[in-house]
């Protein structure tokens, strides 16, 4: 438990393991269950995914994680590949659900190892491919 009192599901970490390990997933969608009690499993995405129906399964009034396996190529230097925690907190999203989020990113990212990039949006443009790749390869350099 963390110390805001959030759990992360047993669900998340072993999915997250398929994900990392066995290449199971592109992308894992978290939320928070209806109690504001623990962090769980919404949905998630093929390996082999499309970024733009990623996004689109990001709500646009409620904040959400998720962990997204970025492939990327840096010419000579070969294809590398990223895992990048999301933090999605629209501004359309309560007040409460944002402290929540916010104070509870620290115990997801603690129990699912190996999150090599965070980044933080509330808009579509700012977690977009193209923001989320320069990241990548800046922290990759």
């Amino acid at each position: 438990m963390s110390l805001t009192g959030i759990n992360v599901s047993d669900e998340c970490i072993n999915q997250y393991h398929q994900m990392k390990l066995k290449k199971k997933y592109g992308y894992i969608i978290f939320k928070m269950d209806d109690q504001m009690n623990n962090i769980v499993i919404e949905s998630t995405g093929e390996r082999e995914y499309d970024y733009q129906y990623f996004l689109e399964q990001l709500p646009s009034n409620d904040c959400r994680y998720a962990i997204i396996n970025m492939n990327f190529s840096l010419g000579e230097d070969g294809e590398r590949s990223k895992n990048v925690l999301i933090h999605w907190n629209p501004s359309a999203s309560s007040v409460k659900s944002r402290m929540i989020y916010a104070s509870s990113k620290g115990s997801l990212k603690q129990n699912l190892e190996g999150i090599q990039i965070q980044i933080q949006g509330g808009s579509v443009d700012s977690i977009g491919y193209d923001q989320v790749l320069e990241e990548c390869i800046l922290k990759t350099r």
